[in-house]
């Protein structure tokens, strides 16, 4: 459960790793996959650091899609992770050099991103508009 304060929380639901042919029963992918029924908004972590980010989110991407069309069209955050392994030069420009412009970048080490992620998060689960970055 994420909590925000006392009256703002909603429950987060961890996927981890769907591989290729996911959608086809590979590994736990049908198990992972079938949790994803009843989230309202998906959040694909996406590591910075891998050879190709934009890669591996189009393999959850097409997964989700072979699965379940209607599941890939739900609201959805890209979010490339670990960006504490970044130099911090490369902050601003990580989204775009990882081929993924619409990407937040986060680090769960170092605590950056994780509020301002959250609050999107709420916004859209809430139906608010969403406020501009500053």
């Amino acid at each position: 459960i994420v909590v925000l304060d006392a009256e703002r929380q909603f429950v987060a639901c961890d996927v981890p790793g769907l591989i290729a042919d996911a959608h086809e029963g590979r590994g736990l992918g049908l198990k992972f996959l079938k949790h994803l029924e009843r989230c309202r908004v998906l959040v694909v972590l996406v590591d910075v650091t891998a050879e190709s980010p934009r890669a591996d989110a189009d393999v959850v991407l097409r997964e989700l899609t072979e699965y379940d069309p209607t599941l890939a069209a739900r609201a959805r955050r890209i979010v490339l992770t670990k960006a504490d392994l970044l130099a911090p030069e490369l902050h601003a420009t990580a989204a775009a050099g990882a081929e993924l412009p619409d990407a937040r970048l986060i680090s769960a080490h170092s605590g950056e991103g994780i509020d301002a992620l959250l609050e999107e998060l709420w916004a859209e689960l809430a139906g608010e508009p969403a406020e501009a970055d500053s």
